[in-house]
């Protein structure tokens, strides 16, 4: 329950807290016999720090070692300390890269150090995910509301983001740089239209449609991106 439960240690499961499995497939058949339709949050972004998919990913376990954002140190031959990488903030404030001193390795995360980001530059993390879509469309679900969207990719050769203008945010603070290299990245659309996608292909199949929100905290004029209007503007 770090971020209000936006850490996730399982995408196919229920939180004892809410109840159990069972208790969900009774809601969707009860909503479906009242003819009403179920979307549900679908946490992209990040897992928990304490998934398994991030424990074995510390241990460098296949094919989990690359499921993360993973970053050496940069050389501070001046200071005692670990520089990261890049000058990249989070959302809450404070760096986006945290120390795992088990790997000896940065990790990235947009959100709470508990919250460590996807690198959905691996083709196995796409899959994985795509599996989890698919679980809760054959449960029954309508459709999904994307959170955090935005942020599914970063710029792979890591650049320092340049600072907001104009500033009127601490050093620290998340307003403090223009985030033009962690925020709609161009191959966020690419797998949102691959999501899209499949939801698609469950419309078909079930004969109803099922609808696909997302959370895109973007200018109003790049929001246009989002709804696969890429002829109109560079995405």
């Amino acid at each position: 329950m770090k971020d209000n439960g936006y850490d996730i240690t399982s995408f196919t499961d229920v939180d004892p807290m809410y109840g159990q499995m069972s208790d969900f497939d009774a809601f969707i058949k009860e909503a479906k016999e009242k003819n009403l339709n179920v979307i549900i949050d679908f946490v992209a972004n990040h897992t928990s720090d304490q998934h398994p998919w991030f424990l074995k990913s510390i241990n460098r376990e296949e094919p989990y070692t690359d499921f993360f954002i993973w970053v050496d140190a940069e050389n501070n031959p001046f200071e005692e300390g670990r520089l990261p990488p890049n000058n990249w903030l989070s959302v809450f404030g404070g760096s986006a890269w945290t120390w795992n001193e088990q790997r000896q390795q940065f990790y990235f995360h947009q959100f709470l150090p508990d919250q460590p980001d996807l690198n959905y530059r691996n083709h196995k993390v796409k899959s994985e995910m795509l599996k989890v879509l698919t679980f809760w469309l054959e449960k029954g679900v309508d459709g999904f509301r994307i959170d955090a969207a935005s942020h599914l990719f970063e710029d792979a050769r890591l650049l320092d983001e340049p600072l907001a203008k104009p500033r009127k945010a601490n050093k620290d603070e998340y307003g403090y740089l223009n985030h033009i290299y962690t925020k709609g990245m161009p191959e966020t659309f690419q797998l949102l239209k691959e999501w899209r996608q499949i939801l698609d292909d469950y419309s078909n199949k079930t004969e109803k449609p099922k609808i696909m929100i997302v959370e895109g905290m973007e200018k109003v004029e790049d929001v246009v991106c989002y709804y696969g209007k890429r002829h109109e503007k560079n995405c």
